[in-house]
């Protein structure tokens, strides 16, 4: 049954779990998940997306991916918008996380906590439809950088489609780590980040107002930044904006704050949970915004 935004919006919200985030993570990070050098442990970390789908009662399409010489596979689902009557082109949200590691780090912030959000969000949407249709996927090859394999062959998928239209796209990229020291940042580390490319201002304005809407306790730095800014261009993200979509990524600030990125000390037992959970309900929240807006058709 659709939702009603404004009364199931922040029931939606709340139903984010700690446990359920926390599990995927204790499941997915229990070692390195480098695209080559630990292949098999990546390719765990997919299929453990794929059952998660799956139990949710969502049907999970899989895309395998070629790069540096393995294989390995986009896992996404689709969960349809109601707005749109065939033949118009459907508008679409998608929000993103990936499951390779650098070499010898367990990645449980890096980028375990973006797939755990990911997953909990397709749980609490599954059977929900909004108006516009919402893509949620884990994809490879992230850390490779550059052209960024696994992303770049979702967005080339989804954008090519004349069935849709693809609004905007979020890499949750790293959601785990906060600290009340002032010398992070220059501020308290204790809010979430979003960085957009220039011409994503839409994207901003509904994820700051999703934000203050169903979350506000909690902190969210959103902003604009040309695509030659270096930072801008150190996710996934950057593949769809190639292509076209307004797009950004949300962070806990990566290297800029926390003192375990790309390292053995990425691990479960250092996630700060109220913040993984809070940074999860802005995502989803910013999902129902985006797709319960009277669609163009």
């Amino acid at each position: 049954m659709p939702i009603a935004l404004q009364s199931d919006g922040a029931e939606l919200v709340a139903e984010v779990d700690r446990g359920r985030l926390m599990a995927h993570i204790e499941t997915i990070a229990v070692g390195p998940r480098a695209n080559v050098e630990n292949h098999a442990a990546a390719l765990a970390a997919a299929n453990h997306a794929d059952r998660a789908f799956t139990e949710a009662g969502l049907r999970p399409s899989r895309t395998d991916v070629s790069a540096v010489g393995v294989t390995l596979p986009v896992v996404w689902v689709e969960i349809p918008g109601s707005g749109c009557p065939a033949p118009a082109a459907t508008p679409t949200y998608v929000l993103t996380a990936h499951y390779d590691t650098v070499p010898g780090s367990p990645g449980a912030d890096d980028d375990a906590s973006g797939v755990a959000a990911v997953l909990e969000i397709a749980r609490i949407l599954a059977g929900r439809p909004l108006r516009a249709s919402v893509v949620l996927a884990v994809v490879p090859f992230e850390e490779l950088g550059e052209q960024y394999p696994g992303a770049a062959a979702l967005a080339e998928l989804l954008v090519q489609d004349p069935g849709r239209s693809v609004q905007g796209m979020v890499s949750a990229e790293m959601l785990g780590y906060a600290t009340q020291q002032r010398d992070s940042q220059g501020l308290p580390g204790d809010y979430l980040n979003l960085l957009a490319y220039e011409g994503s201002d839409e994207l901003v304005a509904d994820f700051r107002s999703a934000a203050a809407q169903w979350v506000p306790h909690f902190e969210v730095q959103a902003a604009t930044f040309p695509a030659d800014t270096a930072f801008i261009n150190r996710s996934d993200n950057a593949a769809f904006q190639e292509r076209g979509v307004p797009s950004a990524f949300a962070s806990d600030g990566a290297d800029f704050r926390t003192p375990y990125y790309h390292s053995e000390q990425d691990v479960p037992a250092d996630i700060s949970q109220e913040f993984l959970v809070d940074s999860a309900r802005v995502l989803l929240a910013w999902l129902v915004l985006s797709a319960m807006r009277e669609p163009t058709c």
